[in-house]
């Protein structure tokens, strides 16, 4: 028995099968082909949208009729996946592809639902937690079609107000996507400076930007320019550690104890719920040194070759044997030496070593016997001015991308809920 909920005044609320045709792609697997029509499969509904890219999947076209033979796709139908992942939402945006099973076709009937509000609503928090409330299954997580049917639909009884409603989502999952493809760019641009800039096919000299023209062979590195260094990282740094190897118990309140999976996108990330331990278990690992801005850190068990670097001492925290530590002796400049770690050149060197480690990692070891390429001290602070504006543009942009997913999971909130009425011209 659904729970009664309280609505809005001017609001409706009925069940998904008095709302909407549908369709349960449920049965058997279709044959799959390298080319033909493409299967669109729960892989490739993420975030409101059909991702060509996830998985490619092809059927027979001369099959096609029979394989949708409950329902072909039209462009607005709302598909949700109902196993592997569970309730992932997205709209039909090409009517030439076929639908796998997992995937339940829904369409609004006309005089009553907009196929567009509808996608937000199962989109939004509210019917997220009532399908993941009633999901089967102790590995994967999955509802039957026949639960899913049951399920309640809150709505404005005015059409109008429905796509008002959508229409402010939409605009708003525009300028996320926009900003998202922003982010892209930068980074592609990033990639070719660094790749440009680290490997010195262009070099800083004279005060102006010149291509290089004179190499060495550098043995399982490759070509660098004439007069860069060449020296193995033990013998440019002041020590090379990893984290905590020791058992500590976990306490509410105290410092945060890091992993690997808290090193991304360059930074150091702190998440609310992380593991603390006591300032005695803390000050036991720091016995002998504190972490300082400036130190670099690489992932080394895991997921390998994450890197960021320390820029300021206003959190405390430590990290478990998962992340190394690398503090740079006084002549060499740690910004660059991040860059250059976070580079492709190096990353391969790293790639190489886990390749032949039983233990899927890095040995603290092998790490101080990577080779670096470094250009004088005057290049390597060109390189990084290049290098930190184009993170600076990054940074900006993911920072107005998380405005706008804030904004967005606020709006839904209110507005999918009734809480917040929007103007509608009668």
């Amino acid at each position: 028995m659904e729970e009664i909920r309280e609505i809005p005044e001017g609001w409706e609320i009925d069940s998904i099968s008095k709302l909407c045709d549908i369709v349960d792609y449920r049965g058997k697997t279709p044959e799959k082909v390298d080319m033909g029509i493409f299967l669109v499969t729960a892989k490739n509904i993420r975030n409101g949208k059909i991702d060509y890219n996830i998985s490619k999947e092809y059927v027979k076209t001369e099959k096609y009729e029979e394989i949708m033979s409950r329902g072909l796709p039209k462009i607005g139908d709302v598909l949700i996946t109902t196993e592997a992942p569970l309730g992932e939402v997205a709209s039909i945006d090409n009517e030439s592809i076929a639908l796998a099973q997992r995937i339940i076709k829904l369409r609004g009937k006309r005089e009553k639902l907009e196929n567009k509000y509808l996608k937000y609503y199962m989109l939004s928090k509210e019917f997220q937690k009532e399908i993941k409330n009633d999901a089967t299954g102790s590995t994967v997580e999955g509802i039957k079609g026949s639960r899913l049917k049951k399920k309640m639909i809150k709505f404005p009884k005015s059409k109008k107000e429905q796509l008002v409603i959508s229409n402010i989502l939409d605009k708003l999952d525009q300028n996320i996507e926009k900003t998202e493809q922003t982010i892209e760019k930068y980074k592609k641009i990033k990639s070719g400076l660094m790749d440009d800039l680290l490997t010195g096919k262009i070099r800083f000299k004279d005060g102006k930007w010149i291509k290089e023209t004179e190499f060495k062979e550098v043995q399982g590195i490759g070509r660098i320019p004439k007069d860069w260094e060449v020296n193995k990282l033990e013998k440019i740094s002041k020590f090379i550690k990893d984290g905590t190897h020791g058992t500590h118990k976990d306490v509410e309140k105290g410092i945060p104890l890091l992993s690997a999976k808290d090193i991304y996108n360059g930074k150091v990330n702190i998440p609310d719920d992380c593991r603390r331990i006591s300032h005695e278990d803390y000050n036991s690992i720091h016995r002998k040194y504190e972490l300082k801005e400036g130190d670099i850190l690489l992932t080394i068990v895991g997921t390998i070759g994450r890197t960021a670097i320390i820029t300021d001492n206003s959190n405390t925290y430590t990290f478990q044997r998962s992340v190394g530590i690398i503090r740079m002796v006084k002549d060499y400049y740690s910004k660059y030496i991040f860059y250059y770690i976070s580079s492709s050149r190096y990353q391969n060197q790293l790639e190489l070593m886990v390749n032949a480690s039983a233990q899927g990692g890095i040995y603290l070891g092998s790490l101080a016997n990577t080779i670096l390429c470094l250009p004088k001290q005057h290049e390597q602070i060109e390189i990084v001015n290049v290098l930190s504006k184009q993170d600076q543009l990054i940074e900006k942009e993911q920072q107005y991308l998380e405005k706008l997913k804030k904004l967005k999971a606020g709006l839904m909130e209110d507005l999918l809920t009734g809480k917040v009425r929007v103007k509608i011209d009668e």
